[in-house]
């Protein structure tokens, strides 16, 4: 199934598929120092302190320490141990090689265009990729220090012979562990902040709600023609 995947494209996105070896070990060696560099930033963790909470956290807003790699400890000062010590960027760095050599495939997006056009339908492989693999059990979880920092991003081209430019990067393959999901906000967003911006849209803008499991999802539907399905980022919540 993972293989027939590999096959998988929109229009100047394609897919690449590493599996086990040298290419696999070089790309994880990148991740490491992607996160190091990254983290290392004192703005990068101003900004994710705002949104991991301690482990226990009920919160409906952020992310819970565990999906950092942080022990329940370290997630308990985790907003103060972001903003203070670089450190913590080797944690996320041992966190992230330790997922990945567990990983049976890395995936990769690539377009042949940098660009506008490109990142849409990069967009649109991920979100066929997501639902293929939904379907068959497989799970997918993003890693994006790699494609921000620009010299692991132009080095994991040159390690992927490729002279396509790489948009996405995650992991994927089965997994016998139970999903353990963020908290999620009964209402992300208040109805009448909503509805003034449907309004503001100079098209006929539906909104509809759909269950799947024990989420209520808000979503609205506009236009016509093949249907394109926007989603917000895979990091937060």
């Amino acid at each position: 199934i993972l293989r027939n995947l590999a096959k998988s494209s929109v229009g100047l996105a394609s897919l690449i598929l590493v599996s086990e070896g040298k290419t696999k070990s070089k790309i994880i060696e990148l991740v490491e120092k992607a996160d190091i560099t990254l983290f290392s930033l004192q703005s990068t963790r101003e900004d994710l302190s705002k949104w991991v909470k301690p482990s226990f956290s009920t919160s409906s807003y952020g992310m819970p320490g565990f999906t950092q790699g942080f022990n329940l400890p370290q997630s308990i000062f985790t907003q103060k141990i972001l903003k203070s010590s670089k450190k913590i960027s080797s944690v996320i760095a041992k966190k992230d090689k330790l997922v990945l050599s567990s990983s049976p495939y890395l995936g990769i997006i690539v377009v042949k265009k940098d660009g506008k056009e490109g990142w849409l339908e990069g967009g649109m492989l991920y979100e066929k990729l997501s639902l293929l693999a939904t379907k068959e059990s497989i799970r997918m979880t993003t890693l994006s220090a790699i494609i921000e920092v620009e010299e692991t991003n132009k080095r994991l081209e040159q390690i992927l012979g490729t002279k396509f430019k790489p948009i996405m990067f995650f992991r994927m393959g089965y997994s016998e562990n139970k999903i353990v999901h963020t908290p999620r906000a009964v209402e992300l967003a208040d109805e009448d902040t909503e509805t003034r911006l449907i309004k503001s849209i100079p098209v006929i803008i539906n909104r509809e709600k759909l269950k799947i499991l024990d989420y209520e999802i808000n979503y609205i539907k506009s236009g016509k023609g093949p249907p394109l399905l926007l989603i917000h980022g895979g990091n937060i919540g």
